[in-house]
């Protein structure tokens, strides 16, 4: 790692459980980052430990019955 005017570049590690799993290089300040993984493995790892993090976008839906009558209190819909 160095410093090209006022950022830090370079190659950077990325560990995973204490195991290595990705490299960055960066060569200049406004230069691209470029990554890259260790193994197909550890992409894998790191993916599905991502995975578990994610909630359902579905799971939270309040479906309205059609047979409730609905009406409008508060600012806010009230079923009855």
């Amino acid at each position: 790692m160095w410093i090209c005017t006022d950022t830090y570049v370079g190659i950077y590690a990325y560990t995973f459980d204490n195991e290595l799993v990705a490299l960055s290089f960066q060569r200049g300040r406004k230069a691209d980052i470029q990554y890259a993984w260790v193994s197909k493995d550890a992409a894998l790892k790191v993916q599905d430990f991502l995975l578990t993090l994610m909630v359902d976008p579905l799971s939270d839906i309040n479906v309205i019955d059609s047979e409730q009558k609905i009406s409008l209190s508060s600012n806010w819909f009230k079923f009855h």
